[in-house]
């Protein structure tokens, strides 16, 4: 079921009111806000991106006429999802001191990253620098598999004396594009193996990450959202690690493929796209390696406890959606809702959103002078003007040859780039009509994008005479259909409608099709 006029011609936004974190706007503006909102009918526009600003905004609708497919007509209200409103950034790193990790040859490290700073949108990109390294390639699985960057620091596995040395934590947000290096190190002593082995009991397992065992009703609890993929971390010097779902059938985890979606790396568990089957309580287990019959039920050998929950919102969402060019917030409806959720007068929440601004003034018109549609003939030299700002992250063209489109190359014979991003082709030929497109992207994560179409005639002495016949069509004055009985079927998130047809045969076999 949707809400859109053209899906379900009854349905209609009776009346729209904005909220942020829960209080009516209208309030909010009262205590002398009022120059940072404008209210247009379900629109919501917001200036200045200021710190006060920030919370969480949604739209309530009250929606009348919907009809089921039973052809009942209801009320219902509809609360929108919330977008939590943030200023993007990184802030610097909290106060701390050096840290020294000691392990022996062979083992595994966990470098911390202390002091992490505050980073939204998160999580931050997290990877280290050795001191004195003849590269200055920042580490992480990224670049080579025996690092594993979490989200609270890094592991080197099977470390080497080569290892030693003094490291330190770079974190990066994506969406800004800033970076922030600690000013502290983390110093990695190694200890090589001794030659031999020692007489007596071999060692017992030994928990370094986390930092201490816990119980399953005090479990470490970790949020995802599904489609995301996480790391739940455990370190154990002298052990053999096992993973189980705690009180459930526990899934097949690969030790070997680093293609599987549940994948033990080290003694880590590693989950790709989540889903909210994985939900539920972990532990992963230190076991001696001597013991010929473990048990993991046993209390003699340490565990931790992870409590994964996967947040999976509902398909269903009155969404709030942004327009491009003067960043007004619209409140809008979004196919689709089990019959089940709307009978009656109800309150139905959606997804979550996140929305994130930066400190800079909104960057939306990157481009000064767009490109305008151009008519040329075989052999001229053709110029689509583009004119950006000064300041951006990058700038190219597109082609688009097929519907994927393709980049236009630019070092290639006939063409290249002038100006701040306009485009020349020397020379064109016919296989050079299309589509092109600039394309320039922020220092943030805006883009702009302006698209003209390049014509290319053949090159003739005489203008070809032509002449239009228009075809003779017998026209009846009962020539049309009426559909009517609409219906609406849902099954999760599919829709189907389904609707009757009424006319003369002429007219129903002259129908092309339905949108």
């Amino acid at each position: 079921m949707a809400m859109r006029n053209d899906v379900i011609v009854q349905a209609k936004f009776d009346n729209v009111k904005w909220m942020k974190d829960g209080e009516s706007i209208d309030d909010v503006m009262k205590r002398g806000n009022k120059e940072d909102f404008i209210i247009d009918g379900s629109t919501l526009t917001l200036f200045g991106g200021k710190q006060q600003l920030e919370g969480d905004y949604q739209c309530v609708a009250g929606v009348s006429g919907v009809r089921l497919s039973n052809r009942q007509v209801v009320k219902t209200t509809l609360v929108s999802d919330p977008i939590k409103l943030r200023r993007a950034r990184i802030t610097k790193f909290d106060q701390t001191t050096n840290h020294y990790v000691h392990v022996k040859q062979g083992q595994v490290a966990r470098l911390p990253c202390a002091g992490l700073p505050d980073v939204v949108p998160g999580p931050a990109e997290i990877c280290f620098i050795k001191s004195g390294s003849d590269s200055d390639e920042c580490l992480s699985d990224k670049v080579d598999s025996n690092y594993l960057s979490t989200s609270t620091g890094m592991q080197i596995s099977v470390v080497q004396p080569h290892h030693a040395g003094e490291y330190y934590c770079v974190v990066r947000n994506e969406y800004t594009k800033q970076t922030r290096k600690s000013p502290r190190y983390v110093k990695l002593r190694v200890d090589p193996t001794e030659n031999g082995t020692s007489p007596g009991q071999p060692d017992p397992p030994q928990l370094v990450f986390p930092s201490k065992e816990n119980r399953p009703d005090s479990p470490i609890s970790v949020d995802v959202v599904a489609g995301q993929d996480i790391i739940l971390e455990c370190v154990f010097v002298d052990a053999k690690v096992v993973w189980i779902k705690y009180g459930d059938l526990t899934p097949q985890i690969s030790l070997t493929d680093d293609e599987a979606r549940l994948r033990q790396v080290w003694g880590n568990l590693r989950i790709r796209q989540v889903n909210q089957g994985d939900s539920g309580m972990y532990s992963c287990h230190g076991l001696s390696p001597f013991d010929e019959s473990p048990s993991l039920h046993e209390d003699g050998h340490p565990k931790v406890y992870y409590s994964l929950i996967v947040h999976s919102p509902t398909d269903v969402h009155l969404e709030m959606n942004q327009n491009v060019r003067d960043k007004s917030w619209q409140c809008i409806s979004r196919p689709a809702m089990d019959e089940a959720e709307i009978y009656g007068p109800g309150l139905e929440r959606g997804r979550s959103h996140n929305l994130y601004v930066v400190s800079s003034p909104s960057r939306d018109h990157l481009i000064k002078q767009g490109p305008v549609n151009v008519t040329a003939t075989i052999g001229d030299d053709v110029e689509l003007i583009c004119l950006v700002i000064q300041r951006v992250n990058s700038k190219y063209w597109l082609k688009e040859f097929s519907l994927d489109g393709s980049y236009v190359p630019f070092g290639a014979a006939r063409t290249q780039r002038v100006g701040s991003n306009s485009l020349k082709i020397h020379k064109v030929e016919k296989k050079d009509e299309g589509w092109y497109t600039c394309v320039v992207v922020g220092e943030g994560s805006e883009k702009s994008e302006q698209q003209a179409y390049l014509r290319v005639n053949y090159r003739t002495t005489t203008a070809p005479f032509t002449a239009t016949v228009e075809p003779y069509i017998v026209k009846n004055k009962d020539d049309h259909v009426t559909m009517e009985d609409v219906r609406g079927f849902v099954t999760g998130s599919h829709v189907r409608i389904q609707w009757s047809v009424i006319g003369k045969m002429e007219a129903l076999s002259s129908i092309a099709g339905f949108k």
